[in-house]
């Protein structure tokens, strides 16, 4: 791993220790994602600076880099991991980034347990999205990439390269063909939701918009919203896929 990536690792270890406001959001972002979780051990991708390690029981966290909170260092498009390993794989802001995230899904498939969930909370490209991230946010979204070409989506060289329509184009645009390319995944939560409470932290940013005793009762008054407004104001997507199990029957359940 290069310096480059290690010093920017640093950075935003120095901003999370510094915004509250910041670690707020996050603690909710974990919640949804533990709630979601079968009982078993669990895989997390890119635990960087805020791991899930105190809110998803039996986890293993990992990251491309070797980190104080990672337990393994590995690659997300080959898990070092027999088949039917984890019960649960979780991540943030991870799919995004990946040069090939077809090939990650195979992996994923490949090591969940039947009845197993890939756990997934990452960029939505809503109306309201593409505005906000067009105006702050430094990394970049194409939406008129070929998911399905075989192609490099970002840099293979550079981990922190992104295109944050990734994920709105493999669960929205494309959800069909998504799934049929995995049989033994189906899709049991898509929910799009995060309008103003995370971009008034300022992310990792150094600045912050909001005092931090805030943010729970904004994230309240958000959550009644999300069914409705979220498709077109929601900055983030929350992905829940569950592998195959006995009775499956490959259909969307629970998806608005």
């Amino acid at each position: 791993m290069s310096n480059a990536c290690s010093d920017q690792l640093h950075a935003y270890s120095v901003i999370w220790r510094r915004k509250p406001a910041l670690r707020a959001v996050y603690s909710d972002f974990f919640s949804r994602i533990a709630r979601m979780c079968r009982p078993g051990n669990s895989l997390e991708l890119g635990s960087g600076v805020a791991s899930m390690k105190d809110v998803v029981p039996n986890l293993v966290a990992s990251d491309l880099q070797a980190c104080e909170l990672a337990n393994v260092a590995l690659d997300a498009h080959y898990l070092p991991f027999q088949d039917d390993s984890f019960d649960n794989i979780v991540m943030i802001d991870v799919l995004h980034h990946l040069a090939f995230p077809l090939r990650f899904l195979s992996e994923a498939q490949r090591c969940l347990r039947p009845q197993g969930r890939l756990v997934i909370l990452e960029p939505a490209m809503t109306p309201f999205a593409r505005f906000v991230y067009g105006l702050f946010h430094a990394e970049h979204f194409d939406e008129k990439v070929d998911l399905f070409s075989g192609h490099a989506l970002s840099s293979e060289k550079d981990p922190y390269d992104a295109n944050m329509a990734i994920p709105s184009l493999l669960f929205s645009s494309n959800l069909r063909q998504t799934l049929s390319s995995y049989p033994e995944l189906k899709l049991v939560r898509r929910q799009w939701f995060s309008f103003l409470v995370y971009p008034l932290t300022g992310g990792f940013q150094r600045w912050c918009l909001m005092p931090t005793f805030v943010v729970p009762w904004l994230l309240k008054l958000e959550a009644p919203f999300e069914r409705t407004l979220g498709r077109y104001l929601g900055l983030r997507m929350f992905i829940v896929l569950e592998k195959a199990g006995i009775g499956f029957d490959h259909k969307l359940v629970g998806v608005p």
